[in-house]
């Protein structure tokens, strides 16, 4: 029986290794491309710093998809979702600011009810937004929800005797994902 030439086997098998390495790197290349930016940047910021954010004293987990941005001042952090891939729909979107005043549960409370009354006397849907606390782990959120119809909710939330103020913007998918977050801030 004739053999093969063993150089023309390796040559062949480097050729074949080659071919792989390339692939593969054409196909990531092209994933990246086809989902875009919006999915490869939280999850390299994750690679890097974990699921913990610090800001204004506080920490809080975040989701893998979703990726903090903050401003030169350190006065604002934005949590930004991924924008939906395959529908069209709302981005999830949390901001973070501490430009506020330090205000007492009760001053957030009649600030918040003359809000609500103000609303109430100028909207044609007087129900749509609503005083509510969501009581986290270890902080109480004292917010005001506006329902967005079919597209989801509006908070905007105080920390009593914080200068903190949570905004958020969550399609009706994202509600849970905003919530579990307002819970995991220490």
């Amino acid at each position: 029986m004739p053999s093969t030439p063993r150089p023309l086997i390796k040559r062949l098998l480097r050729l074949l290794a080659l071919f792989v390495i390339v692939c593969a790197t054409l196909m990531i290349v092209g994933i990246t491309w086809l989902i875009g930016p919006d999915y490869v940047r939280p999850l390299w910021w994750h690679a890097r710093h974990g699921k913990t954010v610090s800001f204004a004293g506080h920490q809080l987990d975040l989701p893998l998809m979703m990726s903090p941005e903050q401003d030169d001042r350190s006065t604002e952090l934005e949590i930004v979702g991924p924008r939906p891939l395959f529908h069209d729909g709302m981005i999830l979107h949390i901001g973070l600011d501490t430009k506020g005043q330090v205000k007492s549960a009760q001053e957030i409370a009649q600030r918040q009810t003359a809000v609500l009354d103000g609303i109430r006397l100028r909207a044609r849907h007087p129900w749509s937004q609503v005083r509510e606390d969501i009581h986290g782990q270890h902080l109480t959120y004292l917010c005001l929800r506006d329902d967005i119809g079919g597209l989801g909710e509006s908070l905007t939330c105080q920390i009593p005797d914080s200068s903190l103020i949570v905004s958020t913007m969550a399609g009706p998918q994202q509600v849970r994902e905003v919530r579990a977050i307002l819970n995991s801030m220490r």
